[in-house]
């Protein structure tokens, strides 16, 4: 029996790992957690990746530089708790991408 606890953090414009392939990581995770582990899944973002595969306006690839302070509050939620916050996080977009807006207990997560 394993008693691993996973934290999965994904940015709906990750140009490297797509949408159809957190299916397949989260449908792997329900797997690995009936044998006693445990997982969180949750979703920065709101902007589906552009058809032409880039990163436009949303969160992506690199939560940890786009959204540091938001990162490390999931981070800390999940060893206080084994559950990231329940905050949405996505960029302020089309006004400014570069800032990140917070909308409280909005995030899509997925924990078992």
């Amino acid at each position: 029996k394993t008693t691993d606890n996973i934290l999965v953090l994904w940015g709906t414009q990750d140009s490297f790992f797509y949408k159809s392939d957190q299916k397949t990581v989260i449908s792997a995770l329900k797997s690995a957690a009936k044998a006693g582990g445990s997982f969180c899944w949750k979703q920065y973002g709101v902007i589906p990746l552009s058809s032409a595969g880039y990163q436009t306006d949303d969160l992506g690839h690199n939560l940890q530089w786009e959204a540091p302070r938001q990162v490390a509050q999931d981070i800390v939620s999940f060893i206080r708790t084994g559950k990231p916050t329940k905050d949405l996080y996505r960029t302020d977009a089309p006004d400014d991408i570069t800032a990140i807006v917070t909308e409280k207990g909005a995030a899509k997560t997925i924990c078992r």
